[in-house]
């Protein structure tokens, strides 16, 4: 019960080698990304016994929605998340720091489905066999300029053909925006992977993603208009995307540099907002439209 100082944390695990019994703690990250904290959040590859779940107010369901505000209101700026959400204090070092409601929205209040006029694209972030392969879907609302990711998928240690066709899954119609890495050649048939993704039959976009006005792929272009549509509500993100959110908490900078670890989704998001202009509607030959998604092809409110 709460963290201890990582001297005492190995020396419980040193007196668990005889039994070979777990472990529990349970404690919010008041003192930030230590390292403590760090083997949990960025384990090794040799890490496989380790792991932690995240439970934030939102989770209490015995509190009502008015209850849940007064609690987050008691809290300090600064350690507002790191209370309510889980999140390590990182300070000035947030990459995106703003509070949670400030780009969510709840899917359930969807339940007709997205307009069929309101544009859709997809984004891929492409992975190794131990580093995740990411993907977001939006909708796009021309009217406003706001974009609303509806969907994501994160997932490693698996072939393309398992990614390809969760890809499709969602909608083979689906245009996909790509970084500029997907034209490296694979190792094993020698062709780049974009054209792989595309020999499954996804629907990559011609050309990997680069800005409209400025040209180029500047990862802290990209992150300055992302902050910019999250500061003016044109960004919105599902509640129930877990492994988005949990990228998003923890997406931060250590000595003024951006830290490239678990930030799979948080590039996919970057590529899919370079490349809005290639949004397209739902098409009649789409293997399902978007616009005919309902809550019940959700898992989560099912």
């Amino acid at each position: 019960d709460e963290e201890p100082p990582l001297q005492i944390y190995t020396e419980f695990l040193t007196r668990m080698n005889v039994t070979r019994g777990p472990m529990l703690m349970t404690f919010t990250p008041l003192l930030g990304m230590s390292e403590v904290v760090r083997r949990f959040l960025r384990p090794g590859s040799d890490d496989v016994r380790r792991f932690y779940i995240t439970m934030t107010l939102d989770d209490a369901e015995h509190y009502d929605e008015d209850q849940k505000k007064e609690i987050a209101a008691q809290y300090p700026d600064y350690e507002r998340e790191a209370r309510i959400s889980g999140v390590p204090m990182l300070g000035s070092g947030r990459i995106y720091p703003l509070p949670e409601d400030a780009i969510r929205f709840r899917l359930a209040d969807h339940q007709g489905g997205f307009p069929n006029y309101w544009r859709a694209l997809g984004a891929v972030d492409f992975g190794t066999w131990d580093h995740p392969t990411a993907a977001v879907f939006a909708r796009i609302d021309r009217d406003s300029d706001t974009v609303y990711i509806y969907d994501c998928y994160r997932k490693n240690r698996e072939k393309i053909a398992v990614h390809t066709k969760a890809i499709l899954a969602r909608g083979g119609y689906l245009p996909i925006a790509w970084p500029h890495d997907g034209h490296k050649h694979d190792g094993n048939s020698g062709k780049p992977i974009a054209d792989l993704w595309r020999q499954d039959g996804v629907k990559m976009l011609k050309n990997h993603a680069t800005f409209e006005d400025k040209g180029g792929f500047s990862v802290e272009a990209g992150i300055t208009d992302l902050l910019d549509r999250m500061q003016t509500g044109r960004l919105k993100v599902a509640s129930h995307l877990n492994d988005w959110w949990e990228e998003w908490r923890l997406y931060h900078r250590a000595e003024g540099k951006i830290v490239k670890e678990h930030d799979d989704l948080m590039d996919a998001t970057r590529y899919l907002i370079m490349m809005l202009r290639h949004a397209q509607l739902p098409g009649s030959g789409s293997r399902r439209a978007v616009a005919e998604t309902t809550l019940d092809d959700y898992d989560i409110f099912a």
